[in-house]
C-alpha cells in the first residue's frame, strides 16, 4: 500500500529498508525514499525505462570516440606533432 506525500520533512525519518516491490515480487529494499521513489518508477514505468536505457546508449556512443589520432594512425603517441627545429 502506498500513499501519495509532497513536501515532506524527513530530516529526523529513520529510512531504512523500504521496500519497492510488492509482496508477490522479490524483495528488493533502499534506505532512501527518493531512492525508493526513482528505482519503483524506473521498475513500474516502461516509458522511463526506455528513456534511461536511450539516454544511456546515446551517451556511451557520444563519449566513447574522443581521440585526437585518426583510427589509422601509425604513429606510436597520438595528438598533434611537434614542430621540428630544421638544422
Amino acid at each position: 500500500m502506498s500513499i501519495p506525500k509532497w513536501n515532506v520533512d524527513l530530516t529526523q525519518a529513520k529510512q531504512q529498508n523500504l521496500r519497492i516491490t510488492r509482496t508477490n515480487e522479490g524483495t528488493i529494499t533502499v534506505d532512501d525514499l527518493k531512492i525508493a521513489q526513482f528505482i519503483h518508477t524506473i521498475l513500474n514505468n516502461e516509458n522511463v525505462r526506455n528513456v534511461i536505457d536511450t539516454l544511456t546508449t546515446k551517451l556511451v556512443l557520444i563519449l566513447g570516440r574522443f581521440t585526437t589520432c585518426a583510427p589509422d594512425c601509425s604513429r606510436t603517441s597520438c595528438g598533434p606533432r611537434k614542430a621540428r627545429r630544421a638544422n
